[in-house]
């Protein structure tokens, strides 16, 4: 189970988050919160793997909420404003929700914190973490750390391993994105996800990677070089 709170300072809101909460088995709500000083206080007493956050509250920002006490939990942002959506992203929360919230949506912010949430248990209990996908009719299981890099291929993707292997499966990019970027992976291009592991060298606008120069797209450029940097320090 994932042990969930809510931050908000619109009861309806936190009443229809609640309400999909209850329809999602492995969520566990805690407890909800409108005022953002008594959040902080349960945060530093209590266990909290997800938060549910607003951003526009009247004594604290969600975004300064979230740099100040949710080191140590999973946070998927609430908000009726499409601007903070980049932001969110370099504070790596795990989602970006608009109000007014769908439950299609709602489960689908879900199922990516169950992934993260997956992945920490997985290195908590030393396993070798595996992506098991379909390729020629039938499955196949792959080590994650094998993977070098992922190159879109028509209506498949390619999967190439550091064994020489290439494994050919029909998922999209976005898909296998979901499974491996807690593991290291970054998108770089519409049509290429590495490992930041396999890269050998850069510049601005490639990457070198097992004697191949794969494109940095403009749209994922300032993204990728930021985690790059943060890696760095």
């Amino acid at each position: 189970m994932i042990n969930c709170i809510i931050l908000d300072d619109e009861p309806l809101a936190i009443n229809i988050i609640k309400e999909f909460i209850n329809k999602t088995p492995y969520l566990n709500l805690l407890k909800t919160f409108t005022n953002s000083l008594e959040a902080s206080e349960y945060l530093k007493t209590t266990s909290v793997d997800l938060v549910f956050l607003d951003i526009e509250m009247p004594q604290i920002s969600g975004i300064d909420f979230c740099k100040k006490y949710c080191e140590n939990s999973m946070v998927i942002f609430t908000t009726a404003f499409s601007n903070y959506a980049l932001l969110g992203y370099e504070l790596n929360v795990i989602d970006y929700l608009l109000k007014p919230i769908e439950l299609n949506r709602f489960l689908i912010a879900c199922e990516k914190a169950s992934q993260q949430f997956n992945f920490i248990n997985l290195i908590k209990n030393n396993e070798e973490p595996n992506l098991i996908i379909k390729s020629n009719y039938k499955l196949i299981k792959i080590k994650i750390k094998d993977i070098i890099y992922v190159e879109a291929f028509d209506d498949y993707v390619k999967i190439h391993l550091n064994t020489r292997l290439t494994i050919t499966t029909k998922l999209t990019m976005s898909t296998i994105l979901n499974r491996i970027k807690n593991y290291g992976f970054i998108r770089v291009h519409r049509s290429f996800i590495v490992s930041k592991d396999m890269i050998n060298s850069l510049n601005k606008n490639y990457i070198k990677i097992d004697e191949r120069d794969i494109p940095v797209g403009k749209t994922f450029k300032r993204i990728f070089f930021n985690e790059i940097s943060n890696d760095e320090k």
